[in-house]
């Protein structure tokens, strides 16, 4: 039976923060491996090597700019900073627009792919019900990539253009898919923020001023607070007064209605953004999905 569009969203609405907490789950129990890792690398960091990893694996290389589609928050100056130390610490080479791993760099990349299915392995197992959630979400993933223009889902088609994974290893396959659906949505998420702001600190503190009760009415997530130092945070709130979106308190800032209703307008049209490839399931599929993936453990 054909889903409704109003049922898509709703199931996208639930599908989307099982994929986050799976998502953050594998880095999170790679972690004590990735650290082992770099000590006997003898490295004081892995740069930008962790989330750029597929792209730098696979057999094209890797452009400035596809890494810049999949860390859109990093400003392109920082990043390409930052791929730039990695070249002159031997891990990557440069040629023309090509960014592409050194023998070393080789070891880190494969590394860090050992540890996240090292870490996987005993958090998810290997059994049937993997399998099962692997074919569906490989569905979607064919689907809204034969269905989805790609200048429209930049981010997911360098996600998608990685380097594949042994298939036969589920948790990593898994894990690998859900990156992938990861990207989807945050291309639907820019999208959906098209018509109000380009610029990520503003989306960051709307965001935050919305849903969260931090200090000062303001709280990050903490891989975005370096987005928001300390010299920029008033100026930026301040754009976000004269949008109407935000306003100031006496120690404090606090989204008006207009900034609420401008952020459920965006995160309603990020859901209808995401939905579309997800119609290539029945609805037995996907509801199987979704409760083999409510039910994996996240460490």
């Amino acid at each position: 039976m054909a889903a409704t569009n109003r049922e898509l969203l709703n199931y996208t609405t639930a599908v989307a923060p099982e994929v986050d907490r799976l998502f953050i789950a594998g880095h999170r129990v790679a972690r004590p491996f990735t650290v082992k890792l770099r000590q006997r690398l003898g490295l004081t960091s892995f740069g930008p090597l962790i989330d750029l990893r597929r792209q730098l694996l696979s057999s094209s290389g890797m452009t400035l700019q596809d890494a810049h589609w999949k860390q859109r928050g990093t400003a392109l100056d920082e990043l390409q900073g930052a791929l730039e130390d990695s070249v002159n610490a031997g891990l990557l080479r440069r040629e023309g627009s090509l960014f592409t791993p050194t023998d070393r760099g080789h070891e880190v990349l494969d590394g860090l792919t050992d540890a996240l299915s090292r870490g996987l392995a005993p958090l998810w197992g290997n059994g049937a019900e993997l399998e099962q959630a692997m074919y569906a979400l490989d569905m979607v993933i064919q689907h809204a990539g034969n269905a989805l223009d790609p200048v429209d889902y930049p981010s997911f088609t360098v996600e998608r253009a990685g380097a594949d994974v042994d298939p036969s290893n589920y948790p990593l396959a898994l894990w690998t898919h859900l990156s992938t659906l990861r990207s989807l949505r945050a291309d639907a998420h820019a999208l959906a923020w098209h018509p109000f702001t380009e610029v990520w600190p503003e989306k960051i503190l709307l965001t935050a001023l919305c849903y969260t009760n931090g200090p000062n009415g303001v709280d990050v997530k903490r891989e975005e607070s370096t987005l928001l130092d300390d010299d920029r945070l008033t100026e930026n709130l301040a754009v976000l007064e004269k949008r109407g979106w935000a306003r100031r308190l006496v120690h404090s800032w606090a989204a008006t209605p207009a900034g609420h209703q401008t952020r459920r307008q965006v995160e309603e049209s990020t859901n209808a953004f995401n939905a579309p490839p997800f119609s290539v399931l029945h609805d037995r599929q996907r509801l199987d999905l979704l409760t083999v993936l409510s039910e994996l453990p996240a460490g």
